[in-house]
């Protein structure tokens, strides 16, 4: 009998893999189950229940057939692929995708989380460093990891350590000021009621599906957030959680360790739709000591506050080095992360300008600078001072900074526009295994930029680029399979090649795969995964994908028609010189889509760059 029950575990395991591999390889979509409203039961059988259901991004309405367990799994796999062979017919329901009852996941993590640590426990040994950075998800199965500073219960001392950037995690013992019998201070120990408050911290994150006091990373925020969480702060509940979900995860602020976890190993979480009442109270006072103690700690901060500029540039290197240098992402497309980074950390552009000015001889920050002068970020545009910086430091050895300085031959920034140069630029560092620039060469040649084209040599690159890993000659290889250059034309490996650097975090391969979705290349059209394609790349400011969501909004593809939306995100595209973006804008006055009719405004605009709409003929990527 046990190897009857060991082989049907290994059949629904072997059915579930197949549909979690196709979903990671993009043959099925996968949906949050937030993504539906309105879920009304409507039938049930044998394999489980259905439910009628709005669908939240587009109002359409949908059937949501649940499994009552593992074991019908082999059904659907079964009814996926014979929809697939018909999907095209409009008199046969479309499958759109997978989804996932989000509470039963997160009461399954819960759970699993509270065993790992019981279990740790059980046998004497506390974590200390609870975290969701150390909390691992494989098929749907947590792992318990990075066990560094764990200790067993007699070897923890009060050693202090690191603990800024983790704060929400902490047990507020830790930063108390503690006495013993003979009234000595001493710090306090870790424990297994140490875990506990971690995991309750876990179970909100997981309930929430964010981090714990998201609004205070800044390191200057933190001591702050010490005292509000010594004075009873803690993150509020959020809408639709479960009442005996609330009161499993707000019992570790006091000492009912053993129920905690029994409640919670029981699986008596009853996921219920009663009201939340978020009424969290906060100690009148702390004491005066605790007070000084803490006034200290935020002076020691001054310190990291005056320095938190350079944190800021540092974080900036990295996504210089990890976006452009590693992913291989468009000047353009980095610029806008930049901007973004700078926004999303609440600073001021003019402010870090300045700090890199007055450490302009830190050979590290020098293209930094030169990208600050060159795109007018905190300060006016000055070409030239960013061209002389570029140059410097390619003389310097900076191999990175040589797509920089090519950047500006090509299109006469601080210097005269000279394509031999930028083609000597990208082969000498190219000789030096330089991968971005292994990729431009490639350009180079498809362009005909400082030599001839040569096609096929120009595939040849993108594909030594691509094997290296560069997420910006994937792409262009994606475009090569498209278009037939080089080779034959071939969709599906553009669609492969597009997803492979959309995952990679190339911005222009995230739009292009929306364009993919969109116009069934290489794959089945799906009008609502393009629409969220595009909205992704939009949100990273990618300005192609700005347009095509506008398109989406304007004829409805993926989502509903919203003119006023499609008006705003034409007029955010073409200012910023889109000239699909312009073309779609004026119309737009024109004939009063999204905005009031203005004939006289759209006449000035297309007055104003008619040499640049007939000169471009007008390439958009959309339709």
């Amino acid at each position: 009998m046990a190897s009857i029950l060991n082989s049907e575990n290994a059949c629904t395991d072997g059915w579930t893999q197949w549909i979690e591999d196709g979903i990671a390889k993009g043959y099925i979509n996968y949906h949050d189950y937030n993504e539906f409203q309105n879920i009304t039961c409507v039938g049930a059988g044998g394999f489980g229940k259905v439910y009628r259901a709005t669908w939240e991004s587009s109002d359409i309405v949908v059937a949501l057939k649940s499994l009552k367990n593992n074991s019908f799994m082999k059904e659907i796999v079964n009814e996926i692929k014979l929809l697939h062979k018909v999907n095209f017919h409009k008199n046969i329901i479309q499958f759109f995708g997978i989804t996932k009852k989000n509470w039963n996941i997160k009461l399954r993590f819960a759970i699993q989380i509270a065993d790992a640590v019981s279990c740790m426990h059980r046998k004497d040994i506390i974590h200390r460093d609870l975290h969701s950075n150390n909390i691992l998800v494989h098929q749907n199965m947590i792992k318990l990891a990075d066990f560094g500073l764990s200790r067993r219960l007699v070897e923890v001392s009060s050693t202090q350590r690191n603990i800024f950037g983790l704060l929400p995690y902490i047990d507020p013992q830790y930063f108390e000021e503690q006495t013993n019998n003979n009234d000595k201070n001493y710090h306090y120990k870790a424990n297994k009621k140490s875990d506990v408050y971690s995991v309750g911290v876990l179970l909100w994150e997981i309930s929430s599906g964010q981090k714990p006091f998201e609004s205070y990373d800044a390191p200057y925020k933190q001591p702050r957030l010490i005292l509000e969480i010594l004075n009873g702060k803690r993150e509020t509940p959020v809408s639709n959680t479960p009442i005996d979900y609330i009161n499993i995860y707000t019992r570790y602020k006091i000492d009912i360790y053993e129920e905690t976890i029994s409640i919670i190993e029981n699986n008596t979480l009853i996921n219920n739709d009663n009201d939340i009442d978020n009424n969290n109270s906060l100690s009148p006072s702390i004491n005066h000591s605790l007070q000084a103690k803490y006034n200290k700690l935020i002076e020691e901060y001054d310190e990291i506050d005056l320095n938190d500029n350079e944190s800021i540039i540092n974080e900036l290197l990295s996504l210089y080095e990890d976006a452009y240098v590693k992913k291989g992402i468009y000047i353009d497309d980095y610029i806008q992360l930049v901007r973004q980074h700078i926004k999303l950390k609440n600073k001021n552009e003019n402010e870090l300008f300045n700090y890199l000015l007055n450490n302009k001889n830190k050979q590290k920050y020098s293209i930094l600078l030169a990208d600050f002068y060159l795109f007018e970020i905190g300060t006016e545009k000055d070409k030239i001072k960013a061209f002389k910086l570029y140059q410097e430091a390619v003389k310097n050895g900076d191999i990175t900074s040589v797509s920089h300085l090519a950047y500006c031959y090509l299109h006469g920034k601080g210097t005269e526009k000279n394509e031999i140069k930028v083609l000597e630029l990208y082969k000498a560092a190219a000789e030096k295994d330089e991968i971005n620039s292994i990729n431009d060469l490639g350009c180079c040649y498809l362009h005909g930029i400082g030599t001839e084209k040569n096609e096929i040599k120009a595939l040849e690159l993108f594909k030594e680029a691509s094997e290296k890993g560069n997420g910006g000659s994937i792409s262009n290889l994606g475009y090569c399979y498209l278009h037939g250059i080089g080779t034959e034309k071939n969709e599906i490996q553009t669609f492969k090649l597009y997803k492979e650097a959309a995952e990679k975090g190339n911005i222009s391969s995230i739009n292009a795969l929306g364009y993919c979705y969109l116009k069934g290349i290489g794959t089945g059209e799906d009008e609502i995964k393009a629409f969220k394609l595009f909205k992704e790349a939009a949100e990273k400011d990618h300005i192609d994908a700005i347009y095509n969501l506008g398109c989406c909004y304007k004829y409805g593809k993926g989502t509903n028609e919203n003119e006023i939306k499609a008006f705003e995100l034409f007029k955010k595209a073409a200012e910023r010189g889109h000239l699909g973006s312009l073309d779609s804008l004026i119309k737009c006055y024109q004939y009063g889509i999204g905005t009031e009719k203005d004939v006289i405004k759209a006449d000035e605009l297309y007055k104003k760059h008619e040499n640049e709409l007939i000169k471009e003929a007008i390439y958009w990527f959309f339709f």
